[in-house]
């Protein structure tokens, strides 16, 4: 691209990211006029001019809260034998299944390809498990 074509679309980038529009705001009206720039392109160029888009997907989110350690899914019907089974999912890539015998205790294992638990996840598992469990009115 003509470098002055390319000073004058970021002069032009800088005034629009002050009035507060978007860079896919601003890529349709290079559209419009015949300039082709992918969005990659645009968050290029803004980097370059320092003009701070105000995208709401790349602001930082102070709220955001990280994945949780571990999900546990329970099992519409348990499975034969359990009085209460599920399947996990562990922040590690660690999963399988889960189990709560007539006995009351938590059983983790079987499955094909199962991934066991670190050993803080077993923790936190095994108190989401009870929660579930009481929340049932067991």
């Amino acid at each position: 691209m003509d470098p002055e074509v390319l000073s004058a679309i970021k002069a032009r980038l800088k005034i629009a990211m002050e009035a507060k529009r978007t860079l896919s705001q601003f890529q349709d009206e290079l559209r419009k006029e015949g300039i082709a720039l992918t969005y990659f392109e645009l968050r290029t160029l803004a980097a370059e001019c320092e003009a701070t888009p105000p995208d709401p997907e790349f602001a930082p989110n102070p709220k955001l809260e990280p994945p949780p350690l571990v999900r546990v899914t329970p099992h519409t019907t348990p499975a034969p034998g359990c009085i209460f089974s599920g399947v996990f999912r562990g922040a590690s890539g660690s999963n399988g299944e889960w189990r709560v015998g007539n006995d009351g205790k938590v059983a983790i294992g079987g499955g094909i390809g199962m991934i066991k638990p670190t050993p803080e996840e077993g923790k936190m598992m095994v108190q989401i498990i009870n929660q579930l469990w009481s929340q049932q009115g067991r």
